[in-house]
């Protein structure tokens, strides 16, 4: 019985399935670092304009800011993760000093803008945004147009709650099955 049980657990895991329920992450930034939020399904990246451990005093405590950029250029961060079955939702905080109307902090899913703000030193709330099932591409962008600085020319992210993400696969099979051989070997 236990061999037939461990080969059903390997097929369910390497299908990309899970037999668990979806886990909820919150990024705080918190010593100026991005989680790796282990187990879960979550990556970060970036593009050759980086976000950074934000020291503007944009927003109180650790956040993360966008990279120092001159005029037409987009700096960006790259949130994938995998929406459990039942969908989720994204929210956050953030901040954006820029030229208003001109120079934004926009937020896209799955290159979809489902978010912008700019103006002098605005601070605010976005989210709940519903995510669908599956797995989502999430981008912070802050983009300056072809002229003019104003403010501190950044924004600021911080408290990103994505909600029912999938645990990873890989981490959670390789407990399972680990689990599991280590019984056979006594």
């Amino acid at each position: 019985m236990q061999p037939t049980t461990r080969l059903a657990l390997a097929a369910t895991f390497a299908a990309g399935a899970s037999a668990f329920a979806g886990v909820d992450i919150l990024e705080t930034f918190d010593g100026g670092t991005i989680n790796t939020h282990n187990g879960t399904s979550v990556q970060w990246s970036d593009n050759s304009h980086p976000w950074h451990p934000g020291a503007s005093g944009m927003l109180p405590g650790d956040h993360w800011g966008s990279a120092s950029i001159t005029h037409s250029q987009i700096s960006s961060l790259l949130l994938q993760v995998e929406i459990d079955a039942g969908g989720g939702f994204l929210s956050l905080d953030y901040a954006v000093s820029s030229e208003t109307g001109f120079d934004f902090f926009q937020v896209y899913v799955d290159v979809v803008k489902v978010f912008e703000d700019s103006g002098t030193l605005h601070a605010g709330n976005f989210g709940p945004h519903a995510l669908t099932a599956g797995t989502h591409n999430i981008e912070f962008w802050y983009r300056k147009d072809i002229s003019v600085s104003s403010g501190l020319d950044a924004a600021a992210l911080d408290n990103v709650r994505v909600t029912n993400v999938v645990p990873a696969p890989s981490a959670v099979a390789i407990a399972g099955l680990g689990g599991l051989a280590a019984r056979r070997r006594r």
